[in-house]
């Protein structure tokens, strides 16, 4: 059976804009929207309503001191939703001094956990409160308590920031640092807990270290200066272009049939004129000129992790030992149970879904088209947190090296159970979401079954020493150009992008900072126009991108080296899955050195 398909082999550049601007910074001013102060002599007072709230011990002048502590809020809503909060400066300016003896003392911020009512009642005392305002005993008169009289037991027990104050009226005074920060992005995060924080002094066994402070009834108001990183603004389509069809007509014809989900095939160099493709249910079949023969070359289903309807699991990866007719061995990259019964029911591990193991076998002695089971040596295996982002995907390189891709540990955007901060990709101290590079014939690996070249670019860095390059969400393959031996990778994207990288060893290729050459927020799942976080200087662009008015998921080519089709002479050409029932899959090339989608 044949088939015509158009393959889209447009000489026209279409490249996505994607913007790299750096973090944005702002800031802005707040006023109070409540502030009060409570009084232990006085218990049942309330002071919302004047020019000033106090904090320390006054001097007794009631027959015996009384304790004060101030109670502030700030109304946050002009600050951005999704804004990261950098720094917090509280300014408040003495307005009272006790007149005799005044003792300086350094007062706390604490972030208050429970509502309570500011309350209009005035004077150096304030007056008995009404319902709703707060004293020493109610945070709210009449209807809610303090958990303890005083609001200790109602705020966080470690001071978010502390400043020294003197005796000197009219003075303004500075608390800041992390702490503050932390208690505004929280309350930006949760604003219905924005209860504001209590003012207190470190020294209330001292008489006469109260300070009062102007109010926002009066001309000396505290306020709250915020900085702030605004959130990037979501990008709805990263590209206006579509990609134009090409005018080369290939054919396709049918060598074999009969399987389930062909993925893949290698071709050892013995001159047989074999190749061994190998199907996602476990089986690898040997094709020759004449079909598909009978019996499997290796039959692996047993082994496998696999689900019916739709599964990314499965026997993912083959490769042939590069000098085969002298060592015939082949390398699988399987999803298998995790642990066993006790860790693995259905196809869902309770610690982790399943592992991938890589493993090595012979050819038969007897038989040179079947795989000597016994001869199987597990190389390595690797804990896999979801089912999902695999790779899988095992080559050769011209070094002699075994290069393997491994997704980011799955589910989506690179975060959640089993993904640590800032996404397994980014992180060197994890395997997934990189392509490694071991050789099969050492032993030198923390496991001594495989060999670390000492040519890797994390060896004696604190990465691991198998990784090659990072910062990959599902590579779902990869090749070598035969004539140059660059590596040409597709990772398939998100939701939007997908990607060809050329590889250089150490690189970092974005994800989950990125995905294509677009900022990516992982909270989300959209492109942005500016980074979530402070990036790394070193991200590498793709080569060429598209996004998903084109195409859903980017799996993988070659370049082209052959001569019956001079139009395709060192293009690399790569197809992309489609969506059906929407859309076929889809043929594209790139052309070295344009970095750009083509």
């Amino acid at each position: 059976m044949k088939r015509k398909i158009r393959c889209l082999v447009s000489s026209g550049v279409v490249v996505l804009a994607a913007s790299q601007g750096g973090l944005r910074a702002d800031s802005v001013t707040l006023s109070p929207v409540a502030d009060t102060f409570i009084n232990s002599a006085l218990p049942d007072s309330n002071a919302g309503g004047d020019t000033a709230f106090d904090a320390g011990t006054d001097g007794g002048n009631l027959g015996v001191p009384g304790v004060r502590r101030g109670l502030l809020r700030f109304d946050l809503s002009s600050l951005p939703p999704g804004a990261t909060v950098t720094s917090v400066v509280l300014q408040l300016r003495v307005t009272r001094v006790p007149g005799i003896g005044p003792v300086n003392s350094t007062f706390d911020l604490h972030r208050l956990t429970a509502a309570w009512g500011e309350g209009t009642k005035v004077g150096n005392n304030g007056a008995p409160a009404t319902a709703g305002e707060a004293t020493w005993n109610s945070r709210q008169h009449g209807s809610a308590g303090w958990t303890s009289p005083g609001a200790l037991d109602d705020v966080l027990p470690a001071a978010s920031a502390s400043t020294a104050v003197g005796s000197s009226l009219g003075a303004t005074h500075s608390w800041t640092g992390a702490g503050l920060a932390s208690d505004v992005q929280f309350w930006l995060a949760n604003p219905a807990q924005n209860y504001g924080w209590l003012l207190r002094s470190q020294d209330e066994a001292s008489a006469r270290t109260v300070r009062g402070f102007g109010s926002r009834e009066s001309g000396n108001a505290p306020s709250l200066q915020v900085g702030y990183t605004p959130p990037p603004a979501v990008i709805d389509d990263p590209i206006v272009e579509r990609i134009p069809k090409g005018d080369i007509v290939i054919e396709l014809q049918t060598v074999a049939d009969g399987l389930a989900s062909p993925v893949g095939m290698a071709v050892p160099d013995d001159n047989s004129g074999r190749m061994f493709v190998y199907d996602q249910d476990g089986r690898v079949w040997v094709v020759t000129a004449g079909g598909r023969l009978p019996t499997p070359l290796l039959d692996l289903n047993g082994r496998l992790v696999l689900l019916g309807a739709y599964d990314e699991r499965g026997l993912l990866g083959l490769a042939v030992h590069p000098n085969f007719a002298q060592n015939p061995y082949l390398y699988t990259y399987t999803s298998e149970p995790y642990g066993g019964p006790a860790d693995f029911q259905n196809g869902l591990g309770t610690t982790n879904n399943h592992q991938s193991v890589i493993a090595e076998w012979r050819i038969s002695a007897g038989n040179s088209n079947v795989v000597d089971v016994s001869s199987r040596r597990e190389i390595m295996r690797l804990d896999q947190p979801q089912s999902n982002h695999n790779g899988g995907a095992m080559h050769f390189g011209p070094d002699g090296y075994l290069y393997i891709t491994l997704g980011d540990g799955g589910q989506a955007n690179d975060v959640g159970a089993g993904h640590v901060p800032g996404g397994n990709a980014q992180e060197l101290g994890v395997i997934h979401g990189k392509l490694i590079r071991i050789d099969v014939a050492g032993s030198n690996s923390a496991n001594g079954q495989y060999g670390i070249p000492a040519s890797n670019p994390f060896v004696g860095t604190n990465g691991l020493d198998e990784i090659y390059a990072y910062g990959l969400r599902n590579p779902f393959t990869f090749s070598f150009d035969r004539n140059t031996g660059d590596l040409y990778l597709t990772d398939v994207g998100q939701r939007k992008v997908e990607e060809v990288n050329r590889i250089t060893a150490g690189g970092n290729y974005g994800w989950n900072l990125r995905e294509g050459s677009f900022w990516f927020d992982p909270a989300t799942g959209n492109l942005v126009t500016a980074p979530v976080r402070t990036p790394p200087p070193d991200l590498i662009d793709p080569i060429a991108q598209y996004d998903h008015d084109d195409g859903a998921a980017a799996i993988g080519g070659y370049v082209y080296r052959g001569s019956a089709i001079p139009a395709l002479a060192g293009r690399f050409v790569f197809g992309d899955w489609g969506r059906l029932p929407r859309r076929a899959g889809a043929c594209f090339t790139w052309t070295r050195p344009t970095a750009s989608k083509n």
